[in-house]
């Protein structure tokens, strides 16, 4: 990197560094919840669907599925597909519809770039996304599924276990965001990505 090239990237954080510090916890809450609702209601529809085939009752809870007919197998394969449209709202949407937004995001007007402030690639995106269904269990629904299919299949302590130390990390993601300069949650720092307002 010549020199020019570096005071020019200096400059750029500092000019995103300011603009993260200036942006309002506001946007960060609503983009939140925006995306924790409307990701949620699309990565509920396979539940939904089956669900009312097989007249099952409350299409949150796994095992209300298995009491009306579905193996775990068959529970297991919808439950992928639940994961793969959550996938396609928080990595696809965000990588090839709208640069680093999601619908939340793009109603908040926030954004997510990498460190370097280029855009986030597949691979930052598909860790900031994996971390959040399988580390911070509060910032996902499908972190429901998961844990529910291991109290399915293995036992009550193994999801215990998910359960508490997912909500540990996800407060601790929390706590950084609110009160970390650069405000960058857990999967932020895991994916090389931080969120700033594009306003």
């Amino acid at each position: 990197m010549s020199a020019f090239e570096g005071a020019a990237s200096r400059r750029w954080i500092e000019q995103v560094t300011s603009r993260i510090e200036q942006s309002p916890i506001a946007k960060r809450v609503l983009a939140f919840i925006s995306d924790y609702l409307l990701g949620g209601i699309a990565s509920m529809l396979p539940l939904s669907i089956v669900g009312s085939i097989i007249g099952a009752g409350t299409i949150g809870d796994l095992s209300t599925l298995i009491t009306g007919g579905l193996s775990i197998l068959q529970l297991t394969g919808v439950v992928l597909l639940s994961f793969v449209i959550s996938f396609a709202y928080f990595v696809i949407v965000p990588l090839k519809l709208w640069p680093g937004q999601t619908v939340g995001k793009r109603l908040a007007g926030i954004e997510v770039v990498m460190l370097d402030g280029s855009p986030a690639s597949l691979k930052a995106l598909m860790i900031r996304w994996a971390f959040m269904v399988f580390v911070e269990t509060f910032f996902s629904i499908n972190s429901s599924f998961v844990i529910q299919l291991l109290e399915l299949t293995s036992g009550g302590a193994s999801s215990s276990a998910f359960a508490l130390l997912g909500g540990a990390v996800s407060i601790v993601s929390a706590l950084r965001v609110f009160r970390d300069g650069e405000r960058r949650a857990l999967h932020d720092v895991m994916a090389g990505t931080w969120v700033y307002t594009n306003e």
